[in-house]
């Protein structure tokens, strides 16, 4: 499956690129991390492959679109916030720079890299906003 946007790079961006510790979901994962990407709704197209982009409701505020060939993990929509999550690895030619941590007060890997950490999400999508230290 393929993915892109459209128009300039920083016009397109929601949010920023981010890490996110997955200590809630090891066995699932298998990792510490997950780096995320955040979109526009609108500035999301699928180029190709959309007969096998399965889908189910994750949560309340989150419908998670995966490959039904492979189960690999393509994207999550956000239908409330207007904004659409991109796994990298479904992103052709996008060079990632990570700019914040989320959910930070969980991590079981701290990381001493200089970024905002927040300890769950940014206010203005219903999280405290609130930072911790490095």
């Amino acid at each position: 499956m393929l993915l892109r946007s459209g128009g300039d790079r920083d016009a397109r961006r929601a949010a920023r690129d981010g890490l996110l510790p997955l200590r809630k979901l090891p066995t699932l994962f298998h990792r510490a991390v997950s780096a995320f990407t955040l979109w526009k709704k609108e500035n999301v197209v699928l180029t190709k492959g959309a007969e096998f982009l399965g889908r189910f409701k994750s949560s309340d505020i989150s419908d998670r679109g995966y490959c039904t060939k492979c189960g690999g993990h393509i994207m999550v929509d956000h239908p409330s916030l207007g904004l659409t999550d991109v796994r990298l690895g479904a992103l052709r030619k996008f060079q990632s720079k990570p700019a914040v941590h989320l959910n930070y007060e969980e991590t079981v890997l701290p990381m001493r890299d200089g970024l905002p950490k927040l300890k769950d999400f940014p206010a203005a999508i219903g999280g405290s906003g609130e930072t911790l230290p490095e």
